[in-house]
């Protein structure tokens, strides 16, 4: 089957979106990509096509991309996007969305690119990028294939707990392009159950649960703890994650007030602020280890004593990742390591651990402190919690259920 994946982020296992489209798409499909950002595309991808916003700021079209990020060359953003990432001013969005409704849509080499690939059909994310939208809706009209859509962020429904009234006004802008593409689509993927009620109700559709799977073959094995326990958290430290990870550091440093029984190592490619760092990293606690690369975050997950998922606390922060469920979720299972999942209980990433008991849950900070302190004095909890996981993902997560689903709905489509 030939599928052509859309999306923003160049598909490499260093994105998110890279990172779960590898995951799931099986190695006998042959894939195509058309993105938007800075950075190259894994070497699984036969064809690839980007219009990035800085050439669009250079009066340049879309171009083929001959380049692999295998072939050593890095999927770093551009000195501006870092900076529009970090901040997320409005306006940055107002002045994307303007740059490509003038420059970026509908030309010859998106649809040559399409026309010569022949995709059996096309694949995507849920998205809340109106130009994204647009591009989506024209390769499908160029190519005449059917669309699947997987949608995993609350970016759809509104916030209550906004109150920017030029967020508001550009998310009403936003709802409706989301909801053409979803409305054109053969099939919705969606990444828990709890975003399934809510999307089947809101689009009168039968929407299919799809996670992130793994191999789950091997005997489970656990490698007791020597000295300081290494805590350890890999991941996205936006929409709020940093400060709930913050408030780890700081349970932390209680615990090793009368001398070092546990330290933070964090890894991550969000760009970071002054007074997100200064927060992350304390000395003799934790410490800021910055952007690995996929391989590396194997090795540092394995290395690992215990895992960390957070997730954020502030209301407007949490709506926005009420139905996550990270792509290091079923990672984490599979390392047969303690995990600690902090966050909302409502949130579906929380909600999952605590329903499987695969992991010692903190839904306050006052939980936070007593889960921490039980990890870093309990060895027997910290191996039982370890084999918990383990079991929890080879019963949702084993490769071969998982996969052998999703191919039967894409040939259904």
């Amino acid at each position: 089957m030939k599928v052509l994946l859309i999306s923003a982020s160049p598909i490499n296992k260093t994105t998110s979106i890279g990172n779960t489209f590898l995951n799931i798409m099986p190695q006998e499909f042959e894939l195509a990509s058309i993105y938007t950002r800075a950075g190259v595309p894994d070497n699984r991808i036969k064809k690839a096509f980007t219009i990035s916003e800085k050439r669009l700021m250079r009066f340049k079209k879309g171009v083929l991309v001959e380049k692999r990020y295998n072939e050593g060359v890095n999927g770093s953003s551009d000195g501006l996007e870092t900076f529009a990432r970090k901040h997320r001013f409005s306006v940055f969005f107002l002045l994307r969305e303007l740059l490509w409704s003038v420059f970026g849509l509908k030309n010859k080499g998106i649809d040559e690119f399409v026309r010569e690939f022949e995709p059996d059909i096309i694949f995507t994310v849920s998205t809340n990028q109106i130009h994204l939208n647009r591009i989506i809706e024209y390769v499908t009209e160029v190519s005449k294939k059917p669309l699947a859509v997987y949608a995993w962020d609350n970016n759809y429904f509104d916030n209550p707990y906004e109150k920017s009234f030029l967020k508001k006004k550009l998310h009403k802008k936003e709802k409706l392009y989301m909801r053409r593409v979803i409305n054109k689509a053969e099939k919705v993927f969606v990444i828990s159950e709890k975003q399934k009620v809510d999307y089947d109700s809101e689009f009168g559709i039968d929407s299919a649960v799809l996670t992130k799977y793994e191999s789950f073959d091997k005997t489970f094995e656990y490698r007791a703890s020597s000295g300081v326990l290494k805590f350890v958290y890999t991941g996205n430290l936006g929409v709020g994650r940093w400060q709930t990870v913050a408030k780890l550091v700081s349970a932390l440093c209680k615990i090793n007030a009368d001398g070092i029984k546990a330290q933070l190592d964090i890894y991550s490619s969000t760009p970071l602020t002054e007074e997100m760092k200064n927060s992350l990293a304390v000395k003799g606690t934790s410490e800021f280890k910055g952007s690995v690369s996929a391989e590396e975050v194997v090795a540092i997950q394995h290395s690992a004593d215990v895992l960390v998922h957070a997730e954020s606390f502030d209301k407007r922060d949490a709506h926005q990742v009420k139905y996550s469920f990270s792509t290091k979720i079923v990672d984490y299972l599979r390392r047969c390591k303690p995990i600690l999942a902090i966050g909302p209980e409502n949130i579906a990433s929380v909600e999952y651990f605590a329903k499987n008991d695969s992991a010692l849950v903190a839904c306050s900070e006052k939980q936070l402190e007593s889960c921490a302190e039980l990890l870093v004095n309990n060895e027997s909890l910290r191996e039982e919690y370890a084999r918990k996981a383990y079991d929890c993902g080879k019963r949702n997560h084993d490769e071969h259920a998982v996969k052998s689903k999703f191919v039967n709905c894409l040939k259904e489509v």
